[in-house]
């Protein structure tokens, strides 16, 4: 698994899924498989893109800067040979790569789990170890 050129991430994805501003792909290689240029295969691909949907972000981040310290979560892509059970892993691990590289927020739109609705219905998740700043007068005790 590493990080990839946006080019090759669009080239990988489905049509649907290749546009807008990729921020960050990250690629899952196989360690059997070799590509037709010797290189190892490419499995997989998960996005973090700029929301096309600019208070996707803002909402759930307000604190952030958006499309540099936040991102959206584009649909993993996966060949049908990868297990199901891998795509769970995959994210988890292209979401602390995209740690590594600035991104603190990720936003998960509706779109990407699988549920009706608008892009701006999203769940948010922290990278591992950051924590928000404390709400001004939310009456959170230390």
């Amino acid at each position: 698994m590493r990080v990839i050129k946006a080019a090759r991430a669009r080239a990988f994805l489905p049509a649907a899924q290749s546009r807008g501003r990729i921020r960050l792909a990250v690629g899952l290689f196989s360690t059997t498989l070799m590509g037709g240029d010797g290189r190892p295969a490419l499995l997989g691909v998960v996005t973090f893109r700029a929301s096309v949907d600019s208070a996707l972000l803002t909402t759930s981040f307000p604190w952030l800067i958006p499309f540099e310290q936040s991102a959206e979560l584009g649909s993993p892509a996966l060949t049908s040979g990868v297990p199901p059970v891998v795509e769970q892993w995959f994210v988890a691990q292209a979401v602390r790569v995209a740690a590594g590289r600035g991104v603190l927020g990720v936003a998960v739109s509706s779109a990407v789990r699988g549920c009706a609705g608008r892009a701006s219905a999203s769940a948010r998740v922290l990278v591992p170890g950051f924590v928000p700043p404390r709400q001004v007068g939310a009456g959170v005790a230390a």
